[in-house]
This record gives structure tokens, C-alpha cells and sequence, in this order.
């Protein structure tokens, strides 16, 4: 069976850019663990409602069909990016993912926070969709993900 991982990301901030962003990870990511011969789904709301240019006034709605799916899931990864003046990762998540994260402390899901500036795996995934050697190529680099 797969583990399920659920794709926190922003969205509200810069929609057109997260998207992106988030499609770019998810391809990245999807091509990593087939490489690494490991079976993960990852679940993307953002994919969900890719077609909206914004919440249309539903946010409440689609935070509450996201927590939702995470009790589907085995873990959540939440993904940042714009740490400002705070060091502490969790503190630049948006006000959705906060949401989604104490969700999940509350339910003991397990999750991870990828988002400093500095984090080499968040840079590599969020730059282009890689090649099956540059997916290669990390995998072996960074097999400790």
C-alpha cells in the first residue's frame, strides 16, 4: 500500500506563482520516489482547484475539505517559502497551513516543513522540473531526504 502524503502549500499570496510552484514539486517529487522505488501518492488540493484564479469566497469551504483529505493521509509536508525576520520555520506558514497543521498535531499525523531559503531539497524541486538524470543525480545526492 502507498503512503499517502498530503501537499500543504500556499496558495491565497501569489496564486498563478504557487501553482507553479506546487506543480513543479509535485512532479519533481513524484519523479524522485519512483527513482528511489518507493510508493508514494501525493495528494495536491492546489491541483484540486487549479482552474480557480481565486477562492471565489469559499476558503472556509475548501480549508475544511483540506482537513479532510489529511485525515486520509498518512503524513503532511507543508512547503514555505518566504521566512522573513522569523527563523522559526513553522511561523512563516500561511494562515491556511496553520490551520492544517494543528490539525494534524491534534490528530498525530505526522508531517514535515520544507521552506528555508536555504534547504537544498526545496531549491533543487522548485527550480524546473528535473530530468530523469538530474532525478537521478539527487537521488543519489540526497538519499537522506
Amino acid at each position: 500500500m502507498a503512503l499517502k502524503v498530503f501537499i500543504s502549500h500556499p496558495f491565497t499570496d501569489n496564486p498563478n506563482k504557487n501553482r507553479e510552484k506546487v506543480d513543479l514539486i509535485c512532479k519533481n517529487l513524484s519523479k524522485i520516489t519512483e527513482v528511489m522505488n518507493e510508493k508514494i501518492l501525493f495528494i495536491s488540493p492546489l491541483h484540486l482547484w487549479y482552474f480557480m484564479e481565486s477562492d471565489m469566497g469559499l476558503r472556509k469551504d475548501i480549508l475544511e475539505y483540506c482537513l479532510h483529505l489529511i485525515d486520509g493521509c498518512d503524513e503532511v509536508w507543508f512547503f514555505s517559502y518566504d521566512l522573513g525576520d522569523n527563523e522559526n520555520i513553522e511561523d512563516s506558514l500561511s494562515a491556511g497551513q496553520l490551520i492544517e497543521k494543528n490539525h494534524v498535531e491534534d490528530n498525530n499525523i505526522k508531517y514535515k516543513i520544507f521552506g528555508h531559503t536555504d534547504d537544498k531539497l526545496l531549491k533543487q524541486i522548485i527550480k524546473k522540473e528535473l530530468s530523469l538524470d538530474e532525478t537521478k543525480e539527487f537521488v543519489s545526492k540526497y538519499r537522506e531526504w
